[in-house]
């Protein structure tokens, strides 16, 4: 069947590949073809903050199901000129946002401190 998000992170020592896939639907029925998606490579030297959103499951569905939530990691990014200001956003498992920022923000401190030197 479907994955529930066929969307992907992956961090690299110098930047984070970010695939986001904008599944197709009929009406509220998400198909598992014909998808449409983008990628964007985040050079870790212009982040200027990383934050994690916690959103719960609906009540009903948290009751009912057991659903979980998701957590939703936030990276801003300053433009090369230092001007732009641009967001890109993670979605990942109740749980896991703390963990993930905290592995980007490493990253993050390790390529700018690169760059100073």
């Amino acid at each position: 069947f479907c994955p529930a998000d066929p969307s992907t992170y992956r961090l690299m020592s110098n930047h984070l590949k970010v695939r986001t896939v904008n599944p197709a639907r009929i009406g509220p029925i998400r198909l598992c073809c014909c998808n449409e998606y983008k990628v964007n490579n985040v050079d870790l030297s212009y982040v200027a903050d990383v934050d994690v959103m916690g959103i719960p499951a609906p009540f009903c569905a948290r009751i009912l199901c057991c659903a979980p939530g998701k957590e939703i990691i936030n990276i801003e990014i300053r433009g090369y000129g230092g001007n732009d200001l641009m967001t890109h956003k993670l979605v990942l498992k109740e749980g896991e946002g703390d963990k993930v920022a905290g592995l980007i923000m490493n990253s993050v401190e390790e390529s700018q401190r690169i760059d100073r030197e």
